[in-house]
Protein backbone atom coordinates (compact mmCIF):
# COMPACT_ATOMS: atom_id res chain seq x y z
CA UNK A 1 0.00 0.00 0.00
CA UNK A 2 1.24 3.44 -1.04
CA UNK A 3 1.89 5.73 2.10
CA UNK A 4 -0.76 8.07 1.26
CA UNK A 5 -3.37 5.60 0.98
CA UNK A 6 -1.87 3.81 4.35
CA UNK A 7 -2.90 7.51 5.47
CA UNK A 8 -5.99 7.47 4.80
CA UNK A 9 -6.57 3.88 5.80
CA UNK A 10 -5.40 4.75 9.37
CA UNK A 11 -7.26 8.16 9.74
CA UNK A 12 -10.45 5.97 8.64
CA UNK A 13 -9.52 3.22 11.28
CA UNK A 14 -8.71 6.14 13.97
CA UNK A 15 -12.05 7.98 12.85
CA UNK A 16 -14.68 5.51 12.85
CA UNK A 17 -17.29 5.80 15.65
CA UNK A 18 -17.72 3.06 18.00
CA UNK A 19 -20.78 1.06 19.19
CA UNK A 20 -20.63 1.27 22.89
CA UNK A 21 -23.72 -0.85 23.41
CA UNK A 22 -22.24 -3.64 20.97
CA UNK A 23 -18.69 -2.94 19.38
CA UNK A 24 -15.57 -3.40 21.18
CA UNK A 25 -14.10 -0.26 22.47
CA UNK A 26 -10.51 -1.29 21.35
CA UNK A 27 -9.46 -1.72 17.76
CA UNK A 28 -6.25 -2.56 16.07
CA UNK A 29 -5.03 -2.88 12.43
CA UNK A 30 -2.07 -4.00 10.63
CA UNK A 31 -1.67 -1.82 7.56
CA UNK A 32 1.52 -2.91 5.03
CA UNK A 33 3.31 -0.05 3.20
CA UNK A 34 6.00 -2.18 2.35
CA UNK A 35 8.57 -5.29 2.86
CA UNK A 36 9.21 -4.88 6.52
CA UNK A 37 7.59 -1.71 6.71
CA UNK A 38 4.20 -1.69 8.94
CA UNK A 39 1.85 0.56 10.79
CA UNK A 40 0.43 -0.71 13.66
CA UNK A 41 -2.95 1.06 14.55
CA UNK A 42 -4.45 0.93 18.17
CA UNK A 43 -7.69 2.65 19.32
CA UNK A 44 -9.47 2.84 22.47
CA UNK A 45 -12.39 4.70 23.59
CA UNK A 46 -11.54 6.74 26.27
CA UNK A 47 -14.24 5.05 28.37
CA UNK A 48 -12.22 2.39 28.18
CA UNK A 49 -9.03 3.93 29.12
CA UNK A 50 -6.72 6.59 29.89
CA UNK A 51 -3.37 8.18 28.72
CA UNK A 52 -1.47 5.63 31.10
CA UNK A 53 -4.15 2.76 29.36
CA UNK A 54 -2.00 3.14 26.36
CA UNK A 55 0.93 3.05 28.01
CA UNK A 56 0.41 -0.48 29.88
CA UNK A 57 -1.24 -1.79 26.45
CA UNK A 58 2.23 -1.30 24.67
CA UNK A 59 3.89 -2.38 27.63
CA UNK A 60 2.10 -5.72 27.71
CA UNK A 61 2.16 -6.46 24.10
CA UNK A 62 6.14 -5.67 24.09
CA UNK A 63 6.13 -8.03 27.09
CA UNK A 64 4.00 -10.98 25.12
CA UNK A 65 6.24 -10.92 22.22
CA UNK A 66 9.29 -11.23 24.42
CA UNK A 67 7.30 -14.74 25.60
CA UNK A 68 7.11 -13.13 29.04
CA UNK A 69 4.46 -14.60 31.61
CA UNK A 70 2.68 -11.46 33.11
CA UNK A 71 1.85 -11.89 36.57
CA UNK A 72 -1.85 -12.18 37.39
CA UNK A 73 -3.18 -8.01 37.94
CA UNK A 74 -4.26 -7.69 41.88
CA UNK A 75 -7.71 -6.40 40.87
CA UNK A 76 -9.97 -6.16 37.72
CA UNK A 77 -11.80 -2.51 36.50
CA UNK A 78 -14.81 -3.74 38.12
CA UNK A 79 -13.59 -3.82 41.67
CA UNK A 80 -12.76 -0.09 41.03
CA UNK A 81 -16.00 0.57 39.76
CA UNK A 82 -17.24 -0.97 42.91
CA UNK A 83 -15.02 1.04 44.96
CA UNK A 84 -16.40 4.22 43.39
CA UNK A 85 -20.19 3.38 44.02
CA UNK A 86 -19.15 2.17 48.30
CA UNK A 87 -17.90 5.74 48.58
CA UNK A 88 -19.76 7.66 50.99
CA UNK A 89 -21.63 10.48 49.73
CA UNK A 90 -19.13 14.15 49.97
CA UNK A 91 -21.53 16.69 51.32
CA UNK A 92 -18.86 19.01 51.99
CA UNK A 93 -16.91 18.50 48.30
CA UNK A 94 -20.50 18.72 46.67
CA UNK A 95 -21.50 21.78 48.48
CA UNK A 96 -18.08 23.42 47.46
CA UNK A 97 -18.02 22.61 43.27
CA UNK A 98 -22.06 24.26 43.91
CA UNK A 99 -20.79 27.14 45.43
CA UNK A 100 -17.80 27.52 43.09
CA UNK A 101 -19.93 27.05 39.78
CA UNK A 102 -23.25 28.68 40.53
CA UNK A 103 -23.65 31.21 37.77
CA UNK A 104 -20.47 30.45 35.85
CA UNK A 105 -20.06 32.19 32.59
CA UNK A 106 -19.90 30.15 28.70
CA UNK A 107 -16.62 31.31 27.11
CA UNK A 108 -17.84 33.82 24.91
CA UNK A 109 -15.32 33.73 22.08
CA UNK A 110 -15.59 35.05 18.80
CA UNK A 111 -15.91 32.60 15.94
CA UNK A 112 -15.62 32.35 12.16
CA UNK A 113 -19.00 31.10 11.90
CA UNK A 114 -22.45 31.03 13.68
CA UNK A 115 -22.37 28.18 16.50
CA UNK A 116 -24.64 25.67 14.95
CA UNK A 117 -27.67 24.80 17.24
CA UNK A 118 -26.37 21.15 17.86
CA UNK A 119 -22.05 20.69 18.31
CA UNK A 120 -20.54 18.16 16.13
CA UNK A 121 -17.44 16.45 17.13
CA UNK A 122 -15.54 17.71 13.59
CA UNK A 123 -12.27 19.08 14.62
CA UNK A 124 -8.78 19.76 13.53
CA UNK A 125 -5.08 20.41 15.01
CA UNK A 126 -2.87 23.53 15.32
CA UNK A 127 0.84 23.04 16.58
CA UNK A 128 3.11 25.12 18.36
CA UNK A 129 6.62 24.38 19.94
CA UNK A 130 8.43 26.42 22.96
CA UNK A 131 12.01 26.22 22.69
CA UNK A 132 13.89 24.46 25.56
CA UNK A 133 15.64 27.76 27.10
CA UNK A 134 11.56 29.54 27.40
CA UNK A 135 10.32 26.32 28.33
CA UNK A 136 12.98 26.40 31.09
CA UNK A 137 12.15 29.68 31.98
CA UNK A 138 8.59 29.23 32.62
CA UNK A 139 9.28 26.56 34.94
CA UNK A 140 11.51 28.59 36.87
CA UNK A 141 8.47 31.34 37.32
CA UNK A 142 6.42 28.76 38.53
CA UNK A 143 8.84 27.50 40.86
CA UNK A 144 9.30 30.87 42.13
CA UNK A 145 5.88 31.50 42.76
CA UNK A 146 5.11 27.78 44.74
CA UNK A 147 3.29 26.72 41.63
CA UNK A 148 3.49 23.50 39.21
CA UNK A 149 4.21 23.98 35.60
CA UNK A 150 0.28 23.42 34.70
CA UNK A 151 -0.25 25.95 37.71
CA UNK A 152 1.36 28.56 35.19
CA UNK A 153 0.36 26.84 31.83
CA UNK A 154 -3.79 27.66 33.17
CA UNK A 155 -3.04 31.13 34.41
CA UNK A 156 -1.63 31.98 30.68
CA UNK A 157 -4.22 30.20 28.97
CA UNK A 158 -6.93 31.69 30.61
CA UNK A 159 -5.03 35.61 30.29
CA UNK A 160 -5.03 34.34 26.70
CA UNK A 161 -9.02 33.66 26.83
CA UNK A 162 -10.05 36.52 28.73
CA UNK A 163 -7.79 38.94 25.96
CA UNK A 164 -10.21 37.49 23.52
CA UNK A 165 -13.53 37.72 25.20
CA UNK A 166 -13.06 40.66 27.31
CA UNK A 167 -14.73 38.61 30.36
CA UNK A 168 -13.93 38.98 33.95
CA UNK A 169 -13.91 34.73 34.51
CA UNK A 170 -12.70 32.25 32.37
CA UNK A 171 -13.27 28.51 33.11
CA UNK A 172 -11.01 25.88 32.00
CA UNK A 173 -11.92 22.13 32.48
CA UNK A 174 -9.22 19.84 33.09
CA UNK A 175 -8.61 16.00 34.51
CA UNK A 176 -7.13 14.64 37.59
CA UNK A 177 -5.47 10.89 37.84
CA UNK A 178 -7.84 8.71 40.28
CA UNK A 179 -5.04 5.98 40.77
CA UNK A 180 -3.86 6.93 44.23
CA UNK A 181 -3.93 3.23 44.90
CA UNK A 182 -0.75 1.51 44.07
CA UNK A 183 -2.55 -1.99 42.84
CA UNK A 184 -4.54 0.46 40.13
CA UNK A 185 -1.21 1.42 38.22
CA UNK A 186 -0.77 -1.22 35.76
CA UNK A 187 -4.41 -1.50 35.15
CA UNK A 188 -6.26 -0.75 31.79
CA UNK A 189 -9.28 1.49 32.14
CA UNK A 190 -10.52 5.21 32.96
CA UNK A 191 -8.74 6.29 36.25
CA UNK A 192 -9.66 10.40 35.80
CA UNK A 193 -12.05 12.64 36.73
CA UNK A 194 -12.82 16.14 35.44
CA UNK A 195 -12.32 19.30 37.16
CA UNK A 196 -14.07 22.67 36.22
CA UNK A 197 -10.83 25.68 36.97
CA UNK A 198 -12.71 28.63 37.18
CA UNK A 199 -10.20 31.89 37.86
CA UNK A 200 -11.26 35.62 38.61
CA UNK A 201 -9.51 37.42 35.68
CA UNK A 202 -10.82 40.94 36.43
CA UNK A 203 -8.98 43.91 37.37
CA UNK A 204 -6.04 44.04 35.07
CA UNK A 205 -3.97 42.02 37.29
CA UNK A 206 0.10 41.62 36.82
CA UNK A 207 0.55 37.68 35.68
CA UNK A 208 2.18 37.15 39.07
CA UNK A 209 -1.11 37.73 40.72
CA UNK A 210 -3.31 36.19 38.12
CA UNK A 211 -0.83 33.43 38.75
CA UNK A 212 -1.57 33.39 42.84
CA UNK A 213 -5.66 33.30 41.99
CA UNK A 214 -4.78 30.57 38.98
CA UNK A 215 -3.14 28.77 42.01
CA UNK A 216 -5.56 29.08 44.77
CA UNK A 217 -8.28 27.71 42.11
CA UNK A 218 -6.61 24.54 41.45
CA UNK A 219 -5.09 23.69 44.84
CA UNK A 220 -8.84 24.44 45.72
CA UNK A 221 -10.39 21.88 43.20
CA UNK A 222 -7.53 19.43 44.16
CA UNK A 223 -8.82 19.35 47.62
CA UNK A 224 -12.37 18.42 46.22
CA UNK A 225 -11.49 15.37 43.70
CA UNK A 226 -13.90 12.80 44.78
CA UNK A 227 -17.12 14.24 43.23
CA UNK A 228 -18.14 12.60 39.92
CA UNK A 229 -18.62 15.26 37.10
CA UNK A 230 -21.68 13.54 35.82
CA UNK A 231 -23.20 13.72 39.70
CA UNK A 232 -21.80 17.73 39.94
CA UNK A 233 -23.61 18.40 36.40
CA UNK A 234 -26.81 17.24 37.49
CA UNK A 235 -26.83 18.98 41.23
CA UNK A 236 -26.63 21.90 39.44
CA UNK A 237 -29.14 21.19 37.01
CA UNK A 238 -28.24 23.09 33.93
CA UNK A 239 -30.66 24.13 31.58
CA UNK A 240 -29.62 21.82 28.17
CA UNK A 241 -27.84 23.16 25.42
CA UNK A 242 -27.01 20.87 22.55
CA UNK A 243 -24.91 23.86 21.22
CA UNK A 244 -22.09 23.58 23.84
CA UNK A 245 -20.71 21.47 26.35
CA UNK A 246 -22.03 22.35 30.42
CA UNK A 247 -19.84 24.10 32.68
CA UNK A 248 -16.47 24.72 30.42
CA UNK A 249 -16.13 24.68 26.61
CA UNK A 250 -12.21 24.24 26.37
CA UNK A 251 -9.52 21.85 28.20
CA UNK A 252 -6.44 22.09 29.55
CA UNK A 253 -3.88 19.22 29.93
CA UNK A 254 -0.51 18.88 30.58
CA UNK A 255 0.68 15.33 29.88
CA UNK A 256 2.93 13.74 32.55
CA UNK A 257 1.94 9.86 32.73
CA UNK A 258 3.73 7.42 31.01
CA UNK A 259 3.58 7.59 27.39
CA UNK A 260 3.52 4.57 24.88
CA UNK A 261 6.92 5.05 24.18
CA UNK A 262 8.72 4.09 20.54
CA UNK A 263 9.87 0.96 22.25
CA UNK A 264 6.73 -1.11 20.81
CA UNK A 265 8.12 -4.80 19.95
CA UNK A 266 11.31 -6.58 20.46
CA UNK A 267 13.81 -5.96 17.36
CA UNK A 268 10.91 -3.61 15.22
CA UNK A 269 12.37 -0.05 15.04
CA UNK A 270 9.41 2.53 15.62
CA UNK A 271 8.49 6.00 14.79
CA UNK A 272 5.51 7.99 15.01
CA UNK A 273 2.97 7.81 12.16
CA UNK A 274 0.40 10.78 11.77
CA UNK A 275 -2.92 9.09 13.04
CA UNK A 276 -5.35 11.59 11.20
CA UNK A 277 -7.49 12.13 13.96
CA UNK A 278 -10.07 14.88 13.08
CA UNK A 279 -12.27 15.29 15.76
CA UNK A 280 -12.85 16.87 19.57
CA UNK A 281 -14.87 16.71 22.61
CA UNK A 282 -14.72 20.78 23.00
CA UNK A 283 -14.79 23.61 21.16
CA UNK A 284 -10.74 24.09 21.89
CA UNK A 285 -8.44 21.56 23.33
CA UNK A 286 -4.86 22.49 24.70
CA UNK A 287 -2.62 19.80 25.21
CA UNK A 288 1.14 20.56 26.38
CA UNK A 289 3.63 17.80 26.48
CA UNK A 290 7.10 18.86 28.33
CA UNK A 291 9.85 17.19 26.18
CA UNK A 292 13.76 17.51 26.75
CA UNK A 293 13.87 19.75 24.03
CA UNK A 294 11.04 22.31 24.96
CA UNK A 295 6.92 22.17 25.63
CA UNK A 296 5.13 20.82 22.63
CA UNK A 297 1.62 22.38 22.24
CA UNK A 298 -1.34 21.28 20.31
CA UNK A 299 -4.12 22.96 19.98
CA UNK A 300 -8.02 20.67 18.94
CA UNK A 301 -10.33 23.45 17.34
CA UNK A 302 -13.84 22.45 16.26
CA UNK A 303 -13.91 23.05 12.71
CA UNK A 304 -17.43 24.11 12.79
CA UNK A 305 -16.83 27.40 14.40
CA UNK A 306 -13.00 28.44 13.64
CA UNK A 307 -10.59 28.90 10.55
CA UNK A 308 -7.05 26.80 11.44
CA UNK A 309 -5.76 30.80 10.93
CA UNK A 310 -7.55 31.29 13.99
CA UNK A 311 -6.59 28.50 15.70
CA UNK A 312 -2.58 29.43 14.83
CA UNK A 313 -3.05 32.75 16.10
CA UNK A 314 -4.37 32.22 19.24
CA UNK A 315 -1.79 28.92 20.10
CA UNK A 316 1.09 31.60 18.78
CA UNK A 317 -0.49 34.12 21.33
CA UNK A 318 -0.16 32.06 23.99
CA UNK A 319 3.96 31.18 23.27
CA UNK A 320 3.95 34.96 22.65
CA UNK A 321 2.43 35.41 26.21
CA UNK A 322 4.41 32.67 28.10
CA UNK A 323 7.47 34.40 26.58
CA UNK A 324 6.56 37.85 27.97
CA UNK A 325 5.72 36.51 31.71
CA UNK A 326 9.01 34.26 31.59
CA UNK A 327 10.56 37.39 31.28
CA UNK A 328 9.04 39.61 33.42
CA UNK A 329 5.83 38.51 35.56
CA UNK A 330 5.49 41.71 36.99
CA UNK A 331 3.84 43.31 33.94
CA UNK A 332 0.23 43.71 34.03
CA UNK A 333 -1.90 41.68 31.45
CA UNK A 334 -3.41 44.76 29.56
CA UNK A 335 0.72 45.57 28.71
CA UNK A 336 1.26 41.97 27.30
CA UNK A 337 1.20 42.43 23.17
CA UNK A 338 0.16 39.28 21.92
CA UNK A 339 0.39 40.74 18.47
CA UNK A 340 3.49 39.11 16.05
CA UNK A 341 5.77 41.67 14.10
CA UNK A 342 3.45 40.97 10.88
CA UNK A 343 0.14 41.48 13.13
CA UNK A 344 1.87 44.73 14.32
CA UNK A 345 3.14 45.60 10.80
CA UNK A 346 -1.28 44.62 9.06
CA UNK A 347 -2.52 47.03 12.19
CA UNK A 348 -0.35 49.88 11.32
CA UNK A 349 -0.87 49.90 7.79
CA UNK A 350 -4.62 50.30 8.76
CA UNK A 351 -4.05 52.70 11.53
CA UNK A 352 -2.64 54.86 8.76
CA UNK A 353 -5.16 55.03 6.26
CA UNK A 354 -4.87 55.15 2.80
CA UNK A 355 -2.27 57.34 1.39
CA UNK A 356 -3.95 60.39 -0.52
CA UNK A 357 -1.76 62.94 -3.12
CA UNK A 358 -1.73 66.06 -1.57
CA UNK A 359 -4.06 68.54 -3.43
CA UNK A 360 -2.88 71.02 -6.07
CA UNK A 361 -3.72 73.89 -3.84
CA UNK A 362 -3.78 75.13 -0.04
CA UNK A 363 -6.67 76.35 1.80
CA UNK A 364 -5.60 79.87 0.25
CA UNK A 365 -5.62 78.57 -3.32
CA UNK A 366 -8.93 76.78 -3.17
CA UNK A 367 -10.76 79.74 -1.42
CA UNK A 368 -9.23 81.70 -4.64
CA UNK A 369 -10.45 79.14 -6.97
CA UNK A 370 -13.95 79.20 -5.46
CA UNK A 371 -13.84 82.63 -5.90
CA UNK A 372 -13.39 82.22 -9.33
CA UNK A 373 -15.92 79.46 -9.98
CA UNK A 374 -18.84 80.15 -8.21
CA UNK A 375 -18.22 84.22 -6.92
CA UNK A 376 -21.82 85.25 -5.83
CA UNK A 377 -21.76 81.65 -3.48
CA UNK A 378 -22.24 81.99 0.05
CA UNK A 379 -18.89 80.91 1.49
CA UNK A 380 -19.22 82.52 5.23
CA UNK A 381 -22.06 82.74 7.90
CA UNK A 382 -22.34 83.76 11.34
CA UNK A 383 -25.51 84.82 12.43
CA UNK A 384 -26.59 87.71 9.85
CA UNK A 385 -23.68 88.27 8.49
CA UNK A 386 -22.80 86.49 5.05
CA UNK A 387 -19.77 87.00 2.53
CA UNK A 388 -19.53 85.38 -0.49
CA UNK A 389 -16.45 83.57 -2.20
CA UNK A 390 -15.83 86.93 -4.12
CA UNK A 391 -16.20 89.26 -0.69
CA UNK A 392 -14.18 86.41 1.31
CA UNK A 393 -11.35 86.48 -1.42
CA UNK A 394 -11.10 89.94 -1.53
CA UNK A 395 -11.80 91.27 2.04
CA UNK A 396 -8.73 88.18 2.66
CA UNK A 397 -5.96 89.62 0.43
CA UNK A 398 -6.36 92.93 1.16
CA UNK A 399 -5.45 91.77 4.65
CA UNK A 400 -2.41 89.53 3.19
CA UNK A 401 -1.28 92.72 1.87
CA UNK A 402 -1.12 94.72 5.10
CA UNK A 403 0.00 91.66 6.95
CA UNK A 404 2.91 91.16 4.24
CA UNK A 405 3.86 95.10 4.75
CA UNK A 406 3.95 93.98 9.10
CA UNK A 407 6.84 91.48 8.17
CA UNK A 408 4.54 88.54 8.01
CA UNK A 409 6.09 85.49 5.90
CA UNK A 410 6.55 81.47 5.64
CA UNK A 411 6.97 80.36 9.92
CA UNK A 412 6.28 84.06 11.05
CA UNK A 413 3.39 84.31 13.54
CA UNK A 414 0.91 85.91 13.62
CA UNK A 415 -1.34 86.30 17.09
CA UNK A 416 -4.97 86.22 16.48
CA UNK A 417 -7.22 87.59 19.47
CA UNK A 418 -10.82 87.97 17.80
CA UNK A 419 -13.82 86.17 18.61
CA UNK A 420 -15.83 84.09 16.12
CA UNK A 421 -17.53 85.48 13.12
CA UNK A 422 -16.29 86.73 9.69
CA UNK A 423 -13.49 88.59 10.66
CA UNK A 424 -11.61 85.65 12.24
CA UNK A 425 -12.41 83.78 9.31
CA UNK A 426 -10.96 86.61 7.10
CA UNK A 427 -7.94 86.90 8.80
CA UNK A 428 -7.15 83.48 9.49
CA UNK A 429 -7.06 83.13 5.42
CA UNK A 430 -5.31 86.19 5.24
CA UNK A 431 -2.73 85.05 7.72
CA UNK A 432 -2.28 81.70 5.69
CA UNK A 433 -2.60 83.95 2.03
CA UNK A 434 0.22 86.17 3.82
CA UNK A 435 2.73 83.00 4.09
CA UNK A 436 2.45 82.93 7.68
CA UNK A 437 1.26 80.82 10.92
CA UNK A 438 -1.72 81.99 12.75
CA UNK A 439 -1.82 81.57 16.61
CA UNK A 440 -5.40 81.83 18.20
CA UNK A 441 -5.90 83.51 21.51
CA UNK A 442 -8.85 83.67 23.27
CA UNK A 443 -9.93 87.44 23.96
CA UNK A 444 -11.09 86.71 27.30
CA UNK A 445 -8.19 85.17 29.10
CA UNK A 446 -6.92 87.49 31.46
CA UNK A 447 -3.43 89.63 30.78
CA UNK A 448 -1.41 87.58 32.21
CA UNK A 449 -1.92 84.66 30.44
CA UNK A 450 -2.13 86.72 26.68
CA UNK A 451 1.10 88.27 27.71
CA UNK A 452 2.90 84.73 28.23
CA UNK A 453 1.10 83.06 25.04
CA UNK A 454 2.21 86.00 23.29
CA UNK A 455 5.97 85.91 24.41
CA UNK A 456 5.97 82.13 24.28
CA UNK A 457 4.83 82.18 19.81
CA UNK A 458 7.10 85.10 19.34
CA UNK A 459 3.85 86.70 17.33
CA UNK A 460 4.97 89.08 14.45
CA UNK A 461 1.98 91.14 14.25
CA UNK A 462 -1.05 91.15 17.15
CA UNK A 463 -4.51 90.87 15.54
CA UNK A 464 -7.26 92.64 17.79
CA UNK A 465 -11.04 94.10 16.89
CA UNK A 466 -8.94 97.01 17.48
CA UNK A 467 -6.50 96.41 15.36
CA UNK A 468 -7.12 94.86 12.06
CA UNK A 469 -4.98 95.23 9.56
CA UNK A 470 -6.30 96.54 6.18
CA UNK A 471 -3.82 97.02 3.05
CA UNK A 472 -3.99 98.16 -0.59
CA UNK A 473 -3.30 96.38 -3.56
CA UNK A 474 -3.62 92.35 -4.77
CA UNK A 475 -1.03 90.83 -4.19
CA UNK A 476 -0.98 87.16 -5.61
CA UNK A 477 -1.14 84.40 -3.26
CA UNK A 478 1.91 83.72 -1.50
CA UNK A 479 1.16 80.88 0.88
CA UNK A 480 4.37 79.08 2.80
CA UNK A 481 3.30 75.59 1.44
CA UNK A 482 3.38 72.18 3.56
CA UNK A 483 6.82 72.47 4.13
CA UNK A 484 5.92 75.21 6.98
CA UNK A 485 3.72 76.53 9.72
CA UNK A 486 0.55 77.06 9.42
CA UNK A 487 -0.89 77.51 12.71
CA UNK A 488 0.37 77.16 16.64
CA UNK A 489 -2.36 75.92 18.86
CA UNK A 490 -2.12 76.73 22.91
CA UNK A 491 -4.38 74.03 24.53
CA UNK A 492 -6.76 74.61 27.73
CA UNK A 493 -4.06 72.06 29.45
CA UNK A 494 -0.60 73.79 28.12
CA UNK A 495 1.95 75.06 30.40
CA UNK A 496 4.14 77.44 27.55
CA UNK A 497 5.11 74.47 24.89
CA UNK A 498 2.75 74.51 21.93
CA UNK A 499 1.28 72.11 19.59
CA UNK A 500 2.41 72.76 16.13
CA UNK A 501 1.14 71.97 12.87
CA UNK A 502 2.78 72.48 9.04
Amino acid sequence: MADGDARQAVAAWTNAPFDLTAGALLRAGLVRIAENDYVLCLVMHHIAGDGRSLGILVEELHAAYKGTVLPPLPVQYADFAVWQRARPDDDAALAYWTGQLDGVSTLELATDRPRPPVQTSRGAFVRHRLDAALADAVDRVARAERCTPFMLLLAAYQAVLARHTGQDEVSVGSSISDRARPELRDLVGLFVNTLVLRTDVSGDPTFRELLARARDTALAAYAHPDIPFERLTAALDLPRDPSRTALFQTMLILHTEDGAGLDVLPGVTAELFDDGFAQTKFDLMLDAWREPDGLQLSLNYRTDLFDAATAGRLITRFGLLLEAVAADPDRRLSDLDLSTPQERAELLDLGRGPVRAEPDDDVAGLVATWAQRTPEAVAVVCGADRLTYADLDRRATRRAAALRGLGVGPDRTVAVALDRGVELVVTLLAVLRAGGAYVPIDPRYPQARRELLLRDCGATVLVTPDTLPDGAGTPATDAAGSGHLAYVIYTSGSTGTPKESG
